[in-house]
């Protein structure tokens, strides 16, 4: 009676696994085979950004408050990234793992490289450090030859810089950014626009009657004002259009407004000489 029952159980277990043997490979699909077969959706097409820079970039989260702008604005198709290293300038850049490694990351369509202000606004170390731009340039073409690169013209002091001349102040800084700003690009073997920072800080600077800070208590950094006119200048460049939106951040609406204007303005009515046209 025993053996008889054994070999009941033994003969089921067979049949059991018979079965369901073969439902794994004719009737119900595994499981493994399902993640297979997916067919994933292919990437949205969309304009992707890079920011690469130090401090000047980054106070305030810059990039980000431009993110917000361009959301604002009803384009969602726009991703935005930054690579940052503070106390850094563009030689840095070419051989920092973290900066290679997110430029490698996608084949970007726009990569915002900067102009230190305090090298543009010299005569003399003006173009010593013109062939790393150069370089820098032929470095993010490698990774993408249709990459737009544009320069960051770094806002001037707020006291202008006293290793150029005691006598110096914001305007007389601002005025040689802008013209070595310019000059440096016009050297570059290709066509590389400017967002001109340091222009619509120093247009602003002429009509603020509401005393706003645009630099931090350092004298160097954009405050959080600074950070929004900064980033309404990159958008007024990147897509050659007005900013006439309602995201405000954290700036009073009326001097948001105004910057907005102002950044639209400056950058608009003057495309050829940002190299922009």
């Amino acid at each position: 009676m025993r053996k008889s029952t054994l070999l009941i159980i033994f003969f089921y277990t067979l049949f059991l696994f018979a079965f369901f043997g073969c439902q794994g490979e004719e009737g119900i699909e595994p499981v493994v085979d399902d993640i297979i077969d997916n067919e994933f959706p292919e990437p949205q097409d969309q304009l992707e950004i890079l920011f690469i820079g130090n401090s000047y970039t980054g106070f305030h989260n810059m990039p980000g408050i431009f993110a917000e702008l361009v959301a604002s604005s009803g384009k969602d198709d726009v991703y935005v990234d930054s690579a940052q290293t503070y106390n850094k300038r563009l030689p840095y850049f070419l051989h920092d793992l973290a900066t290679l490694s997110k430029l490698h990351q996608r084949k970007w369509d726009i990569v915002i490289i900067p102009q230190s202000q305090y090298i543009v606004s010299n005569e003399i170390s003006r173009f010593h450090h013109l062939d790393v731009s150069i370089e820098f340039e032929q470095l993010i073409l490698e990774n993408n030859p249709n990459t737009k690169v544009m320069f960051f013209m770094e806002q001037a002091f707020k006291k202008g810089d006293d290793t150029y001349s005691p006598h110096d102040n914001f305007e007389l800084m601002t005025e040689r950014v802008i013209e070595g700003s310019v000059e440096w690009a016009e050297r570059m073997p290709i066509k590389t626009p400017i967002a001109p920072v340091a222009a619509v800080w120093g247009e602003f600077q002429k009509v603020n009657s509401r005393n706003v800070h645009l630099h931090m208590p350092d004298g160097y950094h954009a405050s959080v004002e600074g950070a929004y006119a900064t980033a309404c200048t990159f958008f007024a460049s990147i897509f050659k259009e007005p900013v006439n939106v309602e995201y405000y951040h954290e700036l009073v609406p009326v001097v948001a407004q105004k910057m907005q204007t102002l950044a639209s303005k400056v950058v608009l009515e003057n495309l050829e000489k940002w190299q922009n046209d």
